[in-house]
């Protein structure tokens, strides 16, 4: 497995379940870990100059970056309240790569003939490129969550 750098992992989307007891989150079902050191930030409407996890709601819009924690999900290092998108990303090491799926930070990503595959320099990839270039490499996909399932519109490979 290739390692990435802490900025390299990225959970972007709503919020399912805040736990500020165990200082955790779920976005996408990926479990997100924060500590003293995690970074807040609000840049939702609500503009809270302190804040923290305990501010956080189910269906706030959220993205979290990190290192991947070696148990799936991520570590947070910057966790940032935003206002909404109607994509949620998901970033990090592609593994169990077999077209048309793949796992991002344990979280796994559907693919469909309407996915748009791209390579580090942006340049168009069939799908049958992607699959065979991705693995352990970092990725980035832009998608939506529908019935439990993360349909991807964009994936790239990230450099």
């Amino acid at each position: 497995m290739q390692a990435t750098p802490d900025s390299a992992s990225l959970v972007r989307g709503l919020v399912d379940n805040v736990n500020a007891a165990s200082n955790t989150l779920t976005v996408l079902g990926v479990t997100i870990t924060t500590n003293s050191d995690t970074e807040f930030e609000d840049k939702s409407s609500q503009q809270l100059r302190l804040f923290n996890l305990s501010d956080l709601h189910m269906n706030d819009y959220v993205e979290a970056r990190g290192a991947p924690a070696q148990s799936g999900g991520l570590n947070a290092s910057i966790l940032v309240r935003d206002r909404p998108e109607n994509y949620s990303y998901v970033q990090g090491t592609a593994t169990n790569v077999a077209s048309p799926n793949l796992t991002v930070l344990g979280f796994v990503v559907a693919t469909s003939l309407a996915t748009q595959f791209s390579g580090p320099d942006g340049s168009t990839l069939s799908a049958a490129a992607f699959f065979g270039q991705a693995p352990n490499k970092t990725v980035k996909v832009r998608g939506t969550l529908f019935s439990g399932v993360f349909t991807a519109d964009r994936a790239q490979i990230e450099q």
